[in-house]
Parts: structure tokens; sequence; C-alpha cells
């Protein structure tokens, strides 16, 4: 599930704090970003052990971007979680 940030968000910074709830039995953590809903273009595909992320790199400024996360783990990877959309400055 994700937590932040929410749905719709108009963010205040190009480096998010990416979060999301913890998944019992993951070993790592799948976190996408793109400009394009259907994920077409990656701005971020990133593998995680912790269940955030803060980007090493700003986005770009004043871009509507889609983000999704999943967990990985010894049966293979979960499902995609819901699709976020937030805006940035």
């Amino acid at each position: 599930i994700l937590v932040a940030p929410t749905d719709g968000a108009l963010l205040l910074t190009t480096r998010p704090l990416f979060d999301w709830d913890n998944v019992a039995g993951a070993t790592s953590y799948t976190i996408q970003v793109s400009t394009a809903s259907a994920f077409t273009t990656m701005a971020l595909n990133v593998n995680t052990s912790a269940s955030a992320y803060t980007p090493t790199a700003d986005l770009k400024p004043a871009t509507r971007y889609y983000w999704r996360a999943r967990a990985n783990g010894g049966n293979g990877p979960s499902e995609w979680s819901e699709v976020w959309n937030f805006q940035t400055p």
C-alpha cells in the first residue's frame, strides 16, 4: 500500500520521499516513477531493501509523475501496487 507522496499531491521538492507499507517476507522492493501512466518511459526504476526511497537526483520541475511499488521475495515479485500521481514544483 502506497503512503507518500499522496495521490494527486503538489510537492514542495523535486526529491520526494517515496514511502509504502512493509510487506511480510519481502527481501526487497521495486519502485517505478514515470511521466507516463502506462510506465512506458522511466524516470526511476529502483530496487531497494527498505520500504522507502529518496531519489539521489532531482526529478524534473513542474512535471506530473506516476509511481508504483511492489515487493520482491522468495516466491517472486508481488503484483504492482495501485498507481498514484504527483506533481513537482
